[in-house]
């Protein structure tokens, strides 16, 4: 049997998306412009929208011609057995002659230095633009993958470019593309929806109900655009229109976004921010001064 027979496809695949996803068009325009960019670094917590974003500019990548290979990542993928497989067959998806069945064990050097000039010399032949999107790269922590990568953004070719989608920051060094010009990044300042985008939302998702007066804006400042939150607001006051009544404490009161939060959120952060969380908590407004406090 083949090394890629035993890959799973679905991770090649990027999510569909349909008529009720709300276009970011203003975030769409900062990646076009980043297009000429050797990495670009998508980075924000659980549920602000990194991979529908993605999703949607892999389609205006299309439009304009590029190759894109879309890879998620899941736990299992931190191996660096799994991580190579997966990421060189997603070279080849882009046409870079790269073997599949080069699989790389622990700290061998040799066999990381082979497949990246592998990866490297094949895409720099090839005269068109390549994406690698990899999605979910936060759930990789092994120090053998981040030496991959950082080798593979360090030594990429013009027409190579890595995209990352992660809910922590990669520990990868990128103050050199950083000063070239060449790393483009979006995080928390500029993921959440804006008011605008949350109007649309609401317009595309609350079927017959429909808001009125400043209750858009409300929802809005309640949850400070947060999308996940956005979604969940939408799925009670469609279930529960009374509850519109009470917009103003319903982000803080509602279960299902309590269990989004302790489910998807903070249930993967490290136990030392947790901690900090639990005593910062007992605040109801806190600045800089006071959580370094």
């Amino acid at each position: 049997m083949k090394a890629e027979d035993l890959l799973v496809s679905t991770k090649f695949a990027p999510p569909r998306i349909g008529p009720r996803y709300v276009v970011r068009n203003h975030l769409l325009q900062q990646l076009k412009a980043a297009r000429g960019s050797t990495l670009v670094l998508v980075v924000g917590s659980a549920g602000f929208g990194k991979t529908v974003l993605l999703a949607q500019w892999r389609q205006e990548l299309l439009k304009s011609g590029a190759e894109i290979a879309w890879l998620s990542l899941t736990h299992e993928d931190e191996r660096p057995s799994s991580f190579s497989a997966y990421l060189l067959a997603a070279m080849q998806q882009l046409g870079v002659p790269v073997e599949a069945d080069l699989l790389m064990e622990g700290d061998d050097v040799k066999s990381m230095d082979a497949a990246i000039a592998l990866t490297v010399n094949g895409a720099a032949r090839l005269a068109r633009d390549l994406y690698l999107i990899v999605d979910d790269y936060h759930q990789v922590d092994d120090p053998w993958v981040h030496r991959f990568m950082q080798k593979l953004v360090d030594l990429c070719p013009p027409n190579l470019h890595v995209v990352i989608a992660s809910r922590s920051l990669p520990p990868l060094n990128v103050s050199r593309l950083r000063v070239a010009g060449r790393l483009a990044e979006l995080g928390l300042d500029e993921l959440p929806f804006d008011l605008h985008e949350t109007r649309t939302f609401f317009e595309q998702n609350l079927g017959t109900v429909k808001l009125s007066g400043d209750e858009p804006q409300l929802l809005h400042d309640v949850t400070g655009g947060w999308p996940a939150s956005l979604q969940l607001l939408a799925t009670v006051i469609k279930g529960r229109p009374k509850a519109r009544l009470s917009l103003r404490q319903l982000g803080g009161s509602s279960r299902d976004l309590q269990a989004y939060l302790a489910e998807d959120v903070v249930s993967h952060l490290p136990d030392e921010l947790n901690a900090f969380i639990e005593k910062i908590s007992i605040c109801r407004r806190f600045n800089t001064d006071l959580a370094r406090a």
